[in-house]
């Protein structure tokens, strides 16, 4: 009978695993101190790629995020396969340790979620826009657009962030507007309120000094599936022009579940 114990260990990126002939992992959490994409490899098939903004290795006053819960994305390296960290800087895997007794191999529900691991997993993606040192009143930006191909599909369930650099954000001044296909997934007119989400309550990420409570998407997600397009915009709605010194930049960053068939 396998037996299960809770594990969580430092991988430093550009080193290579094995995992012994009779044990596994099952990782729940994910997180990394380093500042850009670093990917974690299965069997050579890349099954993750984070970065601290998103998935730091422990929640602190600068990042309340904390390690990425894959939830039932999680991953699985099977007994006897190589476990490579691609990238520079430390990795957190947190989750389950099976052991296999003798003639034992790796339980069904594994190997069915190791054998499709490549094709499903979680994603980020980005996009950026920069605005200049003046942003007029109502001017609206795209700051990401998405097209998936015909045998992909993306599900936008979990925290969206957004932010503008060389800007100090105030509440109700910058919306984030998504489309799908052309149709703004929000009011038409601004009479109940105005367009989009506040990025305000959006952190990017959340701080103790830029909001501690994330922004997310997990109980209405938007559902992207293939050669549809997501258009992500920013708004100036504050009703007036918004002047800096420095260029500003519209920034955000979506976590998602991505699918390929």
């Amino acid at each position: 009978m396998v037996r299960y114990y809770r594990f969580a260990k430092t991988l430093a990126g550009g080193n290579t695993y094995k995992l012994p002939p009779d044990r596994f992992y099952v990782i729940k959490r994910v997180g990394t101190d380093s500042a850009s994409d670093i990917t974690i490899r299965i069997d050579g098939i890349p099954v993750l790629t984070v970065r601290d903004e998103f998935a730091p290795i422990r929640k602190t006053s600068s990042n309340l995020l904390g390690p990425l819960d894959l939830k039932q994305l999680y991953l699985v390296a099977p007994p006897n396969k190589l476990l490579q960290v691609e990238g520079t800087g430390n990795v957190r895997i947190e989750g389950v340790l099976g052991i296999l007794g003798p003639g034992e191999s790796l339980p069904a529900e594994y190997q069915s979620r190791f054998n499709m691991q490549g094709k499903q997993m979680i994603t980020a993606v980005t996009g950026s826009y920069t605005v200049g040192t003046s942003w007029a009143a109502n001017a609206e930006y795209t700051v990401l657009e998405l097209t998936p191909k015909s045998n992909e599909k993306y599900v936008f369930n979990k925290i969206a962030m957004a932010k503008v650099t060389n800007h100090t954000l105030s509440v109700g001044e910058i919306a984030m507007i998504f489309y799908l296909e052309g149709e703004p997934l929000d009011i038409l007119t601004d009479e109940p309120g105005h367009k989009g989400i506040d990025i305000y309550y959006a952190p990017y990420p959340p701080s103790d000094t830029d909001g501690e409570e994330p922004f997310s998407l997990e109980a209405n997600p938007i559902v992207v599936e293939g050669d549809n397009t997501l258009k992500v915009t920013m708004m100036n709605v504050s009703g007036s022009t918004i002047t800096e010194t420095a260029s500003m930049v519209a920034q955000v960053l979506l976590l998602a579940e991505y699918y390929k068939t």
